[in-house]
């Protein structure tokens, strides 16, 4: 299990590997196993790719009359491609500039991961948003090419409820409009 420490030690070498390619045409490559379902309706435009380093917050609680670890929300700063903070990740789930643009959005899709531990791949829709500048115009979001932040296997147990824990992830979220 990799808990976050501090996303400063880890965002310029995740920022300039590259979190996720491009094709030459400007559009959205997938490594997502089922990446077909993962694509926004045809005539959705890519707008960017918004890299993502935080972590998934998960709670020891009881599912189903088992202890288990449940996702609580993300927490995660979001950067330009250069690497500079641009906004931020959170329980909504909600993507917030530092422009004052804001999107709240809803899961439509979900793939597996390609890479092991990792969480899925996901397509979500905007249900609302709010300012104008990069995500005003936001219909769908990809997010690809994710490492990490699964829930732990184990360590929930009684004396554990209310317990969180932070795992460590990074993952592209690429930005689309139909407008």
């Amino acid at each position: 299990m990799k808990i976050l420490t501090s996303v400063s030690t880890v965002c310029t070498g995740v920022l300039l590997s590259g979190c996720g390619a491009m094709n030459s045409g400007g559009g959205a490559m997938t490594n997502a196993v089922g990446a077909d379902k993962l694509a926004p309706p045809a005539g959705a435009k890519f707008v960017k790719k918004v890299p993502a380093i935080g972590v998934q917050i998960y709670k020891c609680g009881v599912t189903n009359g088992q202890h288990a670890w449940v996702f609580v929300a993300p927490d995660a700063d979001l950067f330009d491609e250069a690497g500079k903070r641009i906004g931020r990740h959170g329980a909504g789930p909600f993507w917030e500039m530092n422009d004052g643009s804001k999107i709240v959005g809803a899961l439509s899709q979900r793939a597996d991961a390609t890479r092991p531990e990792a969480i899925p791949h996901l397509l979500l829709t905007t249900k609302s948003t709010g300012g104008a500048g990069l995500v005003a115009n936001v219909d769908y979001l990809q997010r690809l090419n994710t490492v990490s932040g699964l829930a732990p296997t184990g360590g929930c147990t009684a004396s554990d409820i209310d317990k969180q824990v932070r795992i460590y992830y990074t993952a592209d979220y690429l930005l689309f409009t139909t407008k």
